[in-house]
C-alpha cells in the first residue's frame, strides 16, 4: 500500500500500477484506491484535496479556507 498519493502517482508514472484497472472511492471522511482487490491507498476523504493541487501545481501556496 502506497502511504501518499505522490508515491501512488509516481508508481502509476513509472509503470508499476496500470491506473486504468483501478478504483477510486471517496466519501467526506476517507479515500480508498484499489487495483483488483488489492487496497493501494488509504486516505483522508475530502481531505485528499489539497494534496491533489499540491501536486498538480508544485509551485503554488494551497491552502483550506
Amino acid at each position: 500500500m502506497y502511504k501518499t498519493l505522490k508515491e501512488l502517482i509516481q508508481a502509476i508514472k513509472d509503470g508499476e500500477v496500470d491506473e486504468s484497472k483501478m478504483t477510486v472511492s471517496i466519501d467526506n471522511d476517507s479515500t480508498n484506491i484499489y487495483l483488483d482487490d488489492e487496497k493501494l491507498f488509504n486516505g483522508g476523504g475530502y481531505d485528499d484535496i489539497l494534496d491533489l493541487y499540491e501536486l498538480l501545481f508544485p509551485k503554488a501556496d494551497v491552502d483550506w479556507c
